[in-house]
């Protein structure tokens, strides 16, 4: 689920409306009543993205479009893999805006219960950033739930540390151009030792890989220039592999 990478990403380069929310549980079309889903390999979903930003003296420039295709495809081995996960997958984001295409690849893994973890990623086909640490804890937990939260540290072979948290506030129904979907509205924090912080909310469901809509302010403590950067990605057509 590295959504709050893909936005960093996003926003280098360059909504829809939800009723109120509430406590609830998201019903889904998973068979036997399951609460997640396992990925396979051909998902794909597209978002459109929207990019805007906003000097100190509150000034927003005129938003900037885009499209992310994600797709997950079979992952090797890059290095030590926990034993709780069996699987590992490469998934691919390309994003196509205003210049040259730009993307990277995540190496995700999923254990038997269905969380997902995030293992490292390759940037632009530069070098791999691989998770050092011994112990890795989920990226999305398994079963999603309304007040459910987490959050870990990782470090990264390219020396940064990132420290994520998240929290269910309740439950939605958001409207995109793939669909209409209940979710479960999920207020988020990145906080990145090169000063980058990532906040606001992003809307999740047990069946997709990624969520439905994502809101997000970057910021970067260490600049002197207070710009923040606001992201809208909103799911507009996705397919899932069998």
């Amino acid at each position: 689920m590295k959504h709050l990478i893909t936005l960093v990403m996003a926003a280098l380069l360059l909504s829809t409306i939800g009723c109120g929310h509430r406590k609830g549980v998201v019903p889904t079309s998973l068979p036997n009543a399951e609460r997640t889903r396992a990925l396979a390999v051909g998902d794909k979903m597209v978002y459109d993205i929207s990019v805007s930003w906003e000097n100190a003296k509150g000034t927003v420039t005129s938003p900037k479009e885009g499209t992310l295709t994600i797709e997950v495809r079979n992952g090797f081995k890059h290095g030590t893999i926990p034993s709780n996960i069996p699987k590992t997958y490469h998934v691919s984001e390309q994003l196509e805006g205003q210049g040259s295409p730009t993307g990277q690849i995540s190496w995700m893994g999923q254990d038997s219960e269905g969380a997902l973890y995030f293992l490292g990623r390759l940037d632009q086909g530069i070098e791999w950033a691989l998770v050092k640490d011994k112990e890795v804890k989920p990226d999305t937990p398994a079963v999603l739930a309304d007040g459910a939260s987490w959050s870990y540290t990782m470090h990264l072979s390219d020396g940064k540390t990132e420290t994520d948290t998240y929290k269910v506030v309740g439950v939605e129904k958001v409207t995109t151009p793939a669909g209409d979907f209940e979710a479960y509205k999920t207020r988020t924090e990145t906080k990145i030792s090169n000063g980058t912080l990532v906040t606001g909310y992003v809307w999740l469901r047990p069946e997709f890989p990624r969520g439905v809509k994502a809101e997000q302010d970057i910021t970067n403590t260490k600049s002197a220039k207070k710009i923040t950067t606001h992201i809208q990605q909103v799911l507009s057509s996705y397919k899932l592999a069998e």
